[in-house]
């Protein structure tokens, strides 16, 4: 993935809205639309390999531990908002980030709401490795090939294994994490932070 950044999450334009049944539509919408993505995400077999360069934020960040590898170029950015938008994080990361990163490591990303380095996110093992952005596709392809030369049927059953807890759990994480981001992106909380952050991040 190259350009400006790699993604900055949901739409949270899609989300503001002053009809509440139009409100709740597009929350519902988004939620189920999320839940389905992450459910498609987690249940590859195959390893998958991520390259993000630039700005990370949100939900970008939150499905990082779904992926097997993430690259990261030296310069990209990651940021999580959701306490300052007050809603609760996405992707199901209340679970997987104490699972893969560790308590430290959660607190640090999902509460604290500060932007952190390449650096800083490979110390929290949030990424795997980072190179310089100037040759962050070649790594990209060069990684992605060195990968390609193990045993599928080895790297797929050890991936089975290592994330069976992930699987039997994840589904009903991902329910209730779908009920509390509608009644979240609809109440009056979020929609005047929603209005407040879209106007000073074009402002």
């Amino acid at each position: 993935m190259m350009g400006a950044g790699f993604s900055s999450g949901v739409d949270l334009a899609y989300l503001l809205s002053d009809n509440k049944n139009k409100r709740r539509r597009n929350a519902t919408n988004m939620a189920n639309a999320l839940k389905e993505f992450i459910t498609t995400l987690a249940q590859l077999g195959k390893p998958i390999l991520l390259g993000v360069t630039g700005a990370v934020v949100g939900a970008a960040v939150t499905i990082l531990p779904l992926f097997d590898f993430v690259l990261a170029s030296n310069t990209a950015t990651f940021e999580t908002l959701y306490h300052k938008l007050g809603q609760i994080p996405e992707a199901a990361a209340t679970f997987t980030f104490p699972m893969f990163l560790g308590r430290n490591a959660t607190s640090e990303l999902l509460m604290s709401c500060k932007k952190i380095s390449s650096q800083e996110a490979k110390s929290l093992n949030l990424i795997t490795r980072i190179c310089n952005e100037d040759s962050f596709e070649k790594n990209a392809e060069m990684w992605a090939k060195e990968i390609s030369k193990y045993s599928a049927q080895s790297m797929q059953t050890t991936k089975l294994l290592l994330r069976k807890d992930l699987y039997s759990q994840l589904n009903e994480t991902l329910s209730t994490e779908t009920d509390f981001l509608i009644e979240h992106w609809t109440s009056e909380e979020v929609q005047k932070n929603l209005k407040k952050h879209l106007l000073s991040s074009h402002g």
